[in-house]
C-alpha cells in the first residue's frame, strides 16, 4: 500500500507541471501600449476629478440654497413668534379692560345700593319721629283713658244709664 501511495505521488508531481505549461502564453504588451493605457487612465481620472469637482460645486450650490431657505423659514418663525407676542399683549390689554369694566359696574351697583339705603333711612327718620311723638301722646292719653274708664265704672255703680252704656260697649 505504501508502494501504491508512492507511485501516485510521483505521478502527480510529474503531471502537475504539465498543467501549468498547458496554458497559452499572453502576447506581450509593448511599452507604447502601456504608456497609451496609462495616459487614458490619467485622462479618465482627470475627467472623474472634474466631474467630482462639478458635483461638489453643484452640491455646494444646493446646500447654499437649502441654507438660505432655512434662514427664510427661521425668519418667518421669528415673525410668527413676534406676532404671538403682540397677541399676548393684546389679550393682556383686553383682560385689563374687562377688569376695569367689571370694577366700574360693581362700583355703580354698590353706589346705587348705598344711595337706596341712605334714601330709605332719611325718608324713615321723619316717620320715626312722628310715630314716636304719637306713641308718647298715646301713652299719656292711655293713662287718662284708664282714669276716665275707672271713673265711669265707679259712676255706673250709682247710675243705671251709665252702666247700660258701658255694658253695650263691653267695658263693664
Amino acid at each position: 500500500m505504501k508502494i501504491l501511495l508512492c507511485v501516485f505521488s510521483c505521478l502527480q508531481l510529474l503531471w502537475a507541471p504539465g498543467l501549468v505549461w498547458a496554458g497559452e502564453t499572453a502576447p506581450g504588451i509593448t511599452d507604447r501600449e502601456f504608456i497609451e493605457r496609462l495616459t487614458r487612465l490619467e485622462e479618465g481620472q482627470n475627467t472623474l476629478r472634474a466631474e467630482m469637482a462639478q458635483l461638489r460645486q453643484d452640491l455646494k450650490v444646493q446646500f447654499d440654497r437649502l441654507e438660505a431657505r432655512f434662514d427664510r423659514i427661521e425668519a418667518r418663525f421669528d415673525q410668527i413668534e413676534a406676532r404671538f407676542g403682540q397677541i399676548e399683549t393684546r389679550f393682556g390689554q383686553m383682560t385689563n379692560m374687562m377688569m376695569i369694566i367689571v370694577l366700574a359696574f360693581a362700583g355703580i351697583v354698590a353706589s346705587t345700593i348705598g344711595f337706596a339705603l341712605w334714601d330709605r333711612r332719611t325718608m324713615i327718620r321723619p316717620f320715626e319721629s312722628k310715630v314716636k311723638a304719637i306713641e308718647d301722646e298715646l301713652s299719656q292719653n292711655r293713662q287718662r283713658l284708664h282714669a276716665l274708664l275707672e271713673t265711669l265704672r265707679a259712676l255706673s255703680q250709682t247710675d243705671e244709664r251709665v252702666a247700660d252704656v258701658l255694658r253695650r260697649f263691653q267695658l263693664l
